[in-house]
């Protein structure tokens, strides 16, 4: 079984496409790759069901990845004020993650929480550009 890409858990993924598109724009590509491919393995995670075990561990990996690489690069250019918003996001995010755990029809709600961390950083990084 295999959702359509009408489903809200499979086209909220666009927003990981979108910040992959971001950091394009301001010449970081390894953060741009990263999200491109959390982009990829989470849709199709979803795209699946929740059911495939492949993109379920892809879908795990590229999105510990694209965290801790926006994050490096985040911690480079981090001042106290961004590093008390990155912490409150962080909490917000953790929130959501768990109403998604808890509630799986949320889950897209993860999904819009990560955009806008994502976006987040990507700001502090134009800042820096």
């Amino acid at each position: 079984m295999k959702r359509d890409f009408y489903d809200v858990n499979v086209y909220s993924n666009v927003l990981f496409f979108i910040n992959s598109l971001l950091y394009l724009s301001i010449d970081f590509y390894v953060c741009s790759l990263s999200l491109f491919l959390c982009f990829i393995a989470s849709s199709m995670y979803h795209f699946h069901c929740e059911k495939n075990v492949f993109w379920n561990n892809v879908d795990k990996i590229t999105s510990i990845n694209a965290l801790l690489i926006t994050l490096i690069y985040a911690f480079l250019h981090i001042t106290f004020f961004h590093f008390i918003n990155l912490c409150i996001i962080a909490t917000l995010n953790l929130y959501t993650k768990k109403l998604s755990n808890d509630n799986y029809s949320y889950h897209y709600i993860w999904h819009i929480a990560v955009f806008f961390g994502q976006s987040y950083i990507y700001g502090m990084l134009y800042e820096n550009v």
